[in-house]
C-alpha cells in the first residue's frame, strides 16, 4: 500500500484522457485512477498531518494550466507511458513550495519526486510489456489528446486501488 499527493486534472477538461485510458485498456482504469499529476509518493506518511498540510497548502493556491505537449515513457519494469506537461516556473515554484513544508512537517516521500528528481507526467499505462506499451504510443500519438488542462483540486490518496482520502479544491480569485 503507498499513498500520493495529486494535482488532478478538472474532470470536464480530463474526458480526452480519461478515453486514451479506455484506448489502450490501461491498468488505470482497475486501478480506478483519474488523470492526475502526482507531487509526491509515500510508502508510509502520517496522514493527519499530511492532510493538514495538504489543506493549508490548497488555500493557498489558484488553479492552475497545465499543458500536456509529449508523450513519454519511463523504461524498466514497470514501462510508464506517460503524458508530460510543459514544466513552467509557476509549476516547478509549486512543487518547490510543496516541498518545502513537506520538510518542515518532517516528512518524507519517494526520491524520485523530489526537487531536482521529480518528471512531472501524467500516467496513462504501466505495467505492461514493452510491446504493449510501443502499441499504447502510436494509439495515444493518433488521438488529440495533448493540449491544456485545468487544475483546481489536490488530493491525497491511498493506492492500489486508488481510494481517495481528502480532496482540498484552490480557491478561486485568491490575493
Amino acid at each position: 500500500m503507498g499513498y500520493a499527493v495529486e494535482l488532478v486534472l478538472d474532470k470536464a477538461d480530463a474526458e480526452p484522457i480519461q478515453r486514451l485510458f479506455e484506448l489502450t485498456n490501461s491498468i488505470m482504469l482497475e486501478l480506478e485512477a483519474e488523470p492526475h499529476v502526482s507531487l509526491a509518493v509515500f510508502e508510509e506518511v502520517d496522514t493527519a498531518r499530511l492532510f493538514s498540510l495538504v489543506d493549508d497548502f490548497a488555500k493557498e493556491r489558484q488553479p492552475l494550466n497545465l499543458r500536456f505537449s509529449s508523450i513519454g515513457v519511463f523504461p524498466g519494469e514497470e514501462n510508464v507511458v506517460f503524458l508530460a506537461p510543459v514544466v513552467t516556473e509557476e509549476l516547478l515554484r509549486l512543487h518547490a513550495d510543496f516541498y518545502d513544508r513537506l520538510g518542515a512537517a518532517g516528512l518524507k516521500c519517494d526520491p524520485y519526486y523530489q526537487p531536482g528528481a521529480w518528471v512531472p507526467h501524467c500516467t496513462i499505462t504501466m505495467n505492461e510489456p514493452l510491446s504493449e506499451s510501443l502499441e499504447a504510443i502510436t494509439k495515444i500519438h493518433d488521438q488529440e489528446a495533448l493540449g491544456e488542462y485545468m487544475v483546481s483540486e489536490i488530493r491525497v490518496i491511498e493506492f492500489k486501488p486508488v481510494v481517495n482520502l481528502a480532496s482540498f479544491h484552490f480557491p478561486i480569485g485568491i490575493a
